[in-house]
Order: structure tokens, then C-alpha cells, then sequence
């Protein structure tokens, strides 16, 4: 019975852990940063409410914004 982990396998996967992190902040600031960009127009709301829907619905909010929100 393991109660706390092997220790050879729980750093790997802090650090698999922290890399998705880092990299889906990074996709979630992109898109802010495009979402607010002055030539930006997008379909539907106003852009504050396509930032509730970029932040609060994490990876499929970000698609929604993708496919859906942008006016190109």
C-alpha cells in the first residue's frame, strides 16, 4: 500500500503538471491579448462578454472564441 507516493514518480509528474499550467495560461493569455486588440470585431456581444467565455470556459471557451467569436 502506497500512502505517499513513490517519490521517483510524483516529481515527473509535478513537472508534467506544471508544464500543461504554464502552457495553458499562456494559450489563455493569447487570446485576451487578441480578443482586446483594436481591430478586433467580434460576432454577437461585446468583447467583455467573450472574456467570461475565454477565462471561465477554459479550453472550450477559448474554441468557442476561435470558431465562433471572432470577425475576421
Amino acid at each position: 500500500m502506497l500512502v505517499h507516493g513513490d517519490p521517483n514518480t510524483t516529481l515527473p509528474l509535478a513537472l508534467l503538471a506544471l508544464v500543461v499550467i504554464v502552457i495553458y495560461l499562456r494559450v489563455l493569455f493569447y487570446f485576451i491579448q487578441d480578443l482586446y486588440k483594436p481591430e478586433r470585431r467580434v460576432y454577437g456581444s461585446d468583447k467583455t462578454v467573450w472574456l467570461f467565455i475565454i477565462v471561465f470556459g477554459s479550453i472550450l471557451g477559448c474554441l468557442a472564441y476561435l470558431y465562433f467569436g471572432r470577425q475576421d
